[in-house]
């Protein structure tokens, strides 16, 4: 048996080692030369998919094999609370129909950057409830992470 003795002193701990709360994390477009970020989003999607898998089984094999293939790239969904001015905004970019270039930034400054076109929908109106609309962002290239500094 061993005796441990901990000093809580002496003991500190960064508890952001362990978790990062996503308070912060942003989505924003570049217009000209400056970013634009778009207000009151409530969630982020998840950014990557699974690989296809690609069946290399052979007549000789005991079990299927398979290697890993390509990735596909999903619609991102992003919902935002609704405000008139701000939603007016995101329709202008969708009307102009043109890709943009995207930025989401977590806290810690990780960044997810691709180009993507950009659609919305109004969601559904329930008693009592924050109006909500999604914005679905149709990424035209890969997207790009930047692990934070």
């Amino acid at each position: 048996m061993y005796n441990i003795t901990l000093h809580q002193d002496k003991l500190k701990m960064d508890l952001q080692t362990f978790a990062l709360a996503s308070k912060g994390a942003t989505l924003s477009y570049k217009q000209d030369q400056t970013t634009v970020e778009v207000a009151k989003i409530r969630t982020i999607p998840q950014i990557g998919s699974d690989p296809e898998r690609l069946d290399v089984t052979h007549l000789k094999s005991e079990r299927r094999e398979y290697i890993k293939g390509i990735q596909d790239t999903e619609n991102l969904e992003f919902e935002a609370i609704y405000e008139s001015d701000e939603y007016a905004k995101i329709l202008a970019l969708e009307e102009a129909g043109d890709p943009l270039d995207w930025v989401i930034a977590y806290p810690d400054g990780l960044k997810v950057e691709f180009k993507g076109e950009i659609s919305t929908r109004l969601n559904g109106i329930e008693v009592n409830a924050a109006l909500i609309y999604t914005i679905v962002l149709v990424p035209n290239t890969a997207p790009e992470v930047t692990p934070a500094p």
